[in-house]
């Protein structure tokens, strides 16, 4: 599974809009749905700060798959 389906599920599991992530995470809104639509990556800071608003998807989050987020920009 990839970080953005993750993402989501972890997102709509919490109740939260895409403004309510946004909100928490200190991004615009538009940033989550192009995260969601795997249109854009987060970028490592916002993954760490995903992890914290989340705590199982810092297990999804292997140094592997965070690493690859991480060249992909």
């Amino acid at each position: 599974m990839k970080i953005n389906s993750e993402i989501k599920r972890a997102r709509r599991s919490m109740g939260l809009s895409q403004g309510a992530l946004a909100r928490r995470l200190g991004v615009h809104t538009s940033l989550i749905s192009h995260w969601e639509l795997e249109r854009r990556t987060p970028r490592r800071s916002n993954v760490q700060k995903l992890a914290l608003e989340f705590p199982p998807l810092s297990v999804f989050l292997t140094m592997s798959e965070a690493q690859a987020l991480l060249e992909k920009r």
